[in-house]
């Protein structure tokens, strides 16, 4: 199975997709193919979603939300 990871977090500070990448280490060792795509880092998230969907045809896409909290630094 080709399985697509978003992260769809666009808040800032960035903060990495630690929950996507346990899923995407626990779906390689049975054989998945894993992409992952942080659309936080992206400065056009639209065309950088069409341009990973466009460019592989993906069996699973799983998206991740953020709580809706701020992060609140020092």
């Amino acid at each position: 199975m080709h399985v697509l990871l978003v992260n769809t977090n666009r808040m800032r500070p960035p903060t990495a997709p630690l929950a996507l990448d346990y899923i995407g280490s626990a779906l390689e060792p049975h054989g998945h193919d894993v992409d992952l795509l942080d659309l936080c880092l992206e400065p056009d998230a639209e065309g950088a979603t069409r341009n990973a969907l466009a460019a592989s045809s993906f069996d699973l896409v799983a998206l991740t939300f953020r709580n809706t909290d701020g992060i609140q630094t020092i």
